[in-house]
Order: C-alpha cells, then sequence, then structure tokens
C-alpha cells in the first residue's frame, strides 16, 4: 500500500542523482526503431535520422530494477551484416551532486541466442500490453466479442508458455479478463459464476405475460452496473423509458422493489424467463453490451 511504498521508497523518492539526462537511441543502417516502451511519449523525440532521443529533467535512485525496451524492424531485407550493431546508444547528464558533466554510450548487437530473462520479460510485457489493448478496443469501441476473446485467448496461451518469472499477477490479471470475455462471447462451458454476464445488453420483447409497464417489441437494456431499462415502442407509452434495477445469479433474476423473481434460460440470442407464478417474458438480443 501507499504507506509500505513511502517507506521503501522515499529516501531514494528525494535523492536526485543526475539531472538533464539524455538519451539518444541511434538504428544502424539497414534498421529502424518502431517503438519505444517504458517512458512517456512526452518526453520521446525522434530525429529526421530515424534517431530516438529521451529527455529526462531528473533522475533519482530506486529499489526496482528498470528499462527502456525498444522494437525494431529490419529495412534491409534480410541483406544486413549482423555483424555490425543493432542500434548505438548514448547517454548524457549533469551530476547532482557535484554539477559535472557525464556521459557513456554502448552498442546493441544482434544475440544469438535466447534473450536475457530480463528481456525476455519485457517482450512478454509488451505483448501484454498491445494485445489488451487491441481487446479492449475491439470490445467496447467495436461491439466485436469474439475478436476479445480470440485476442486474450492467444494471449493467455502465449504468456502461460513463456516460461518467464514474476508475471504470476499479469497472469491472473488475463487469466480473468480471457474467462470475462468467453463468457461475453459465449465460448465454451460458462462457469456459474459468470453466467450473468451474458445476460448484459439489448432485448427485444418478443412476448410476455402476466407482466405491466411491457409490450411486445420493446427493448430492455440490462447493464453491468445491475440497470433494468425498458424502452417502450408503443402505444400510449411509446417513447418513455421504465427505470430498474435487479439482481442476478447463475439461475435467477429478480427487480428491485417487486415480487417478480424469474428463473432464466438463455440459449444462444434468445432468453426466457418464467416466475412461480408463470409470469413470463421471452426476449431476443439486439445489441450486445460495449
Amino acid at each position: 500500500d501507499a504507506r509500505d511504498l513511502m517507506q521503501r521508497e522515499f529516501y531514494n523518492m528525494v535523492t536526485e542523482v543526475a539531472h538533464d539526462v539524455v538519451i539518444t537511441l541511434a538504428p544502424s543502417t539497414g534498421y529502424s526503431i518502431n517503438a519505444v516502451y517504458g517512458v512517456p511519449n512526452e518526453i520521446i523525440n525522434t530525429t529526421t535520422d530515424g534517431a530516438v532521443t529521451v529527455r529526462i529533467g531528473s533522475a533519482f535512485l530506486a529499489s526496482n530494477g528498470g528499462g527502456i525496451f525498444v522494437s525494431m524492424a529490419d529495412k534491409s531485407a534480410g541483406v544486413a551484416d549482423p555483424s555490425n550493431p543493432l542500434l548505438s546508444a548514448a547517454v548524457t547528464y549533469t551530476e547532482a551532486k557535484s554539477g559535472a558533466a557525464g556521459a557513456n554510450s554502448d552498442v546493441v548487437m544482434l544475440g544469438s541466442e535466447n534473450p536475457p530473462a530480463n528481456l525476455a520479460k519485457a517482450q512478454l510485457l509488451v505483448d501484454q500490453y498491445l494485445t489488451l489493448t487491441s481487446a479492449l478496443d475491439a470490445y467496447h469501441t467495436q461491439g466485436d466479442r469474439q475478436t476479445a476473446f480470440t485476442q486474450l485467448d492467444g494471449l493467455l496461451g502465449r504468456m502461460e508458455s513463456a516460461e518467464v518469472s514474476g508475471v504470476q499477477k499479469e497472469l491472473d490479471l488475463v487469466r480473468g479478463l480471457r474467462n470475462r470475455s468467453a463468457a461475453l462471447a459465449g465460448v465454451g462451458e460458462v462457469p456459474d459464476e459468470l453466467k450473468p454476464l451474458q445476460l448484459v445488453g439489448k432485448w427485444e420483447v418478443t412476448a410476455q405475460s402476466g407482466l405491466r409497464d411491457v409490450a411486445r417489441g420493446d427493448i430492455i437494456e440490462l447493464t453491468e452496473n445491475g440497470q433494468f431499462i425498458t424502452y417502450r415502442k408503443s402505444g400510449r407509452e411509446a417513447g418513455s423509458e421504465v427505470l430498474q434495477s435487479f439482481q442476478v445469479n447463475e439461475n435467477q433474476l429478480y427487480i428491485d422493489y417487486t415480487s417478480l423473481v424469474f428463473r432464466y434460460r438463455l440459449k444462444n440470442d434468445r432468453l426466457r424467463m418464467r416466475t412461480i407464478d408463470n409470469e413470463k417474458l421471452d426476449l431476443k438480443r439486439v445489441e450486445a453490451s460495449t
């Protein structure tokens, strides 16, 4: 928590070691830098020759190791000399204590063996970030549940087979999102605790019996935060909305402050709901939740 973080890191947070730090990453001929991860976009600049500069106002101590990860592309059509560096890296800075200028540089070669553990972890985390961003866009912007599930399912498989240590929390996060997306996409056997998620969305009333304030052709929207909204489409009430709330488990749906407790059954895009008094509500999905 915040208190533990302050106790552990306060000294580091207030101990400046350098300022006016400039890191320059210059790709060699035949290569280009696609993206830079690990620093905010606002402090990254790309020069006309393809080099990337990162400007950091102040640098402080840290107990957790960090780094900058760069993805690169081979523009040489496979004829680049592997004995040449992929890129050169240089850093200039001013020492906080003495005020003296400092500099260092190095080159990065194309590795011939498996990547070091830290690089493999960085690759996995970048894959996680890019895939989650794409999957969330597919779900929220495009309303494409199947694509979101496919991307998350593939990501989980890659993470589970990567044999990278120190990513258990990330694995748990992705596994939870994958299972949730599977329920929303109607893929496979849905766990009981996730079945209510399948009800979220907009439904058209195809038949009803024994109920007030709802008629055939009306639209009912069930939201993730428990709203039960009826959009009236016919009669004197056409254009009005009935706002209610509901609670749901894997078998039953209860409309708050009423006597209506429905047992429900979902099959494909059809939702069949019945009470013990034989009140019924039959629905057809018209729009998935986004």
